[in-house]
């Protein structure tokens, strides 16, 4: 079963975990599996126009530019899930390069991978990001990271980092519950979001001398930082707590950066008190993605709400500076009351206007996959977009792929 999960607060831990997709709508559809449910992009930093073709222009018709970027998505089948890649020109329409990048079994494996999300680091290397499962041996509710020159993850090589035990630590055994953001960079440091029981924790993989792969734990720091350098490498601090959620379950996060360099953050919430079962689908349309901001990663908006009836937040910064936003919709399921139309769910994005608005909606597609045109089976989930910001970065992303 393809694993969603809300929340989980300090009592909350033992209880039954949220879902993306109900059971009912697996067992009834022809082609569905268990997996993890979605993304990643250095989103800190912004290339201009001049220096790199753009994909957008801040508009939904922009013209396709020969700056083409990646964007993967999450496979379900009946035995397997997958994620595979591919490009896009306009942020929309997705020219998979037919290979997978990572995939594990539907059922009854310990090694599963929980919202994948992949990001281009700053280095140009490639990071996979990703929730280990309740059964792993080697860490439940973990953070699963895997890094190199390609983004094709080798599952010998994934380093899964547990929440560190010390009296200056919160006492959790759960570091990542929900996707995380994409890995971003700040003056040379990685850094990621991520739900742990309940709240939003900002983490740092890396400083200018250890990298994620020197991790073996990190701290859920007791203390909450109050400026953002003293947040040290292999830490975690408290960016959203319960307060601040103002009554929604928090989970699935997304980070971005404006041009004028104010971040911008995206989670996904629930009304504590939708009165509904979850994985029902008065639970999947009680689903919303929010939006956040800061000018120093320490101190945030008050939460707003942005799209309806949706889940698994993704963000990118396009070549051009543009930021968009996708998501999971599940509208279509909700106004047909339907339940079943939740394993089609289609991936939708939008950029952010000047006004800070949200552009028209358009739906991403992926001609020539089977499930774009076969609705017996499960459709694409967990929209992954990454920025390759000049054509060397492409070129360097093609070679991964013989191309």
């Amino acid at each position: 079963m393809k694993q969603r999960m809300i929340r989980a607060s300090s009592t909350e831990e033992t209880r039954a975990r949220m879902r993306h997709i109900s059971l009912p709508v697996f067992a009834l559809l022809t082609a569905c599996a268990s997996s993890g449910s979605g993304t990643a992009v250095d989103a800190s930093t912004l290339v201009d126009a001049a220096d790199a073709a753009a994909v957008g222009d801040g508009s939904s018709d922009a013209a396709a530019s020969s700056n083409e970027n990646a964007f993967f998505y999450q496979d379900v089948t009946a035995t397997s899930n997958a994620v595979r890649v591919g490009v896009t020109k306009d942020g929309k329409i997705v020219d998979s390069y037919n290979a997978n990048v990572l995939s594990w079994k539907a059922l009854g494996d310990q090694k599963v991978y929980g919202d994948p999300v992949f990001s281009r680091l700053s280095n140009g290397k490639w990071a996979m990001t990703a929730r280990s499962g309740a059964q792993d041996p080697r860490g439940s509710f973990a953070l699963m990271y895997h890094e190199a020159a390609c983004p094709k993850v080798v599952d010998a090589d994934v380093k899964v980092i547990k929440p560190l035990t010390g009296s200056a630590c919160k006492a959790t055994s759960n570091l990542v519950m929900g996707k995380v953001s994409q890995v971003f960079d700040v003056d040379g440091s990685n850094y990621i979001f991520s739900m742990i029981s309940g709240e939003i924790y900002l983490l740092r993989l890396s400083d200018k001398t250890h990298t994620a792969l020197d991790l073996s734990s990190i701290c859920v720091k007791l203390t909450r930082a109050t400026k953002f350098a003293d947040l040290a490498w292999g830490e975690a601090t408290l960016i959203l707590d319960k307060a601040a959620a103002n009554g929604l379950l928090l989970s699935d996060t997304a980070i971005a950066r404006r041009k004028d360099g104010t971040w911008t953050l995206f989670v996904k919430g629930v009304p504590s008190d939708n009165g509904c079962v979850n994985g029902s689908l008065c639970e999947l349309c009680a689903r919303a993605i929010y939006r956040t901001t800061s000018s120093d990663l320490i101190t945030w908006s008050t939460l707003v709400k942005l799209v309806d009836k949706a889940s698994v937040p993704e963000a990118v910064n396009y070549p051009d500076g543009s930021l968009w936003l996708y998501w999971q919709t599940f509208t279509p399921a909700c106004d047909a009351q339907d339940l079943m139309l939740a394993g089609r769910a289609p991936i939708s994005g939008a950029f952010e206007q000047a006004d800070g608005a949200l552009s028209s909606t358009a739906t991403v597609t992926f001609p020539g996959e089977a499930f774009e045109g076969d609705t017996k089976i499960h459709y694409a989930t967990n929209g992954n977009p990454a920025a390759l910001p000049t054509k060397e970065a492409k070129t360097a992303f093609d070679a991964c792929f013989g191309k």
